[in-house]
């Protein structure tokens, strides 16, 4: 398992083009780096040469999930980027939660909403830009002890309190006390 799974800096998600092009600018700034792409759509849809080395082309769920997130020193939770008729993008995705739950090193988007459920630097590392991205990830190789850390401190917010029966509960909480009351 750790053969397959043990990159430094892996990526589990399906493909976006916004996905592609963080992923395209990042081995522009880091061309070396040990990096991981598993999930849907990958093979099919990257045009980005650079990146199709290290697209695994499958997507990897239930135990196979959790074993490719305990396995890779960091793990890169990438948001999909804004969808024709949408607002805005995604700030948060099943991965700002799977990873900690599993006990994974996550460096994610910074966005408002995952400030409002995890403390940057303390529970997870947080990024901008590619360049912000590149420098997050060398400082995090280089230093085992802060990703363990991190992660442990991410897997303690995440476990219990982000359970998809916790969250239930949260949302059947909200219902209740809000039925019945126009919007």
């Amino acid at each position: 398992e750790q053969q397959i799974f043990g990159h430094d800096v892996s990526v589990l998600a399906f493909h976006t083009p916004a996905k592609e092009a963080l992923l395209s600018e990042l081995l522009g700034i880091l061309p070396g780096i040990d990096l991981s792409i598993w999930g849907r759509g990958w093979k099919e849809r990257c045009r980005q040469r650079t990146l199709q080395a290290h697209i695994q082309g499958i997507e990897l769920t239930g135990d196979l999930y959790a074993v490719a997130i305990q396995a890779a020193k960091i793990n890169l939770a990438l948001l999909s980027g804004q969808v024709r008729g949408a607002s805005q993008g995604d700030e948060t995705t099943t991965r700002t939660f799977e990873i900690p739950a599993c006990g994974g090193f996550m460096i994610h988007q910074r966005t408002i909403e995952l400030a409002e459920v995890f403390k940057e630097d303390k529970e997870v590392v947080c990024f901008s830009t590619a360049s912000e991205l590149a420098r997050k990830i060398q400082s995090c190789l280089g230093d085992g002890e802060q990703r363990s850390r991190i992660a442990a401190n991410g897997f303690r917010r995440c476990v219990p309190a982000y359970a998809y029966d916790e969250r239930m509960k949260k949302v059947l909480t909200f219902h209740a006390a809000n039925s019945g009351k126009p919007n």
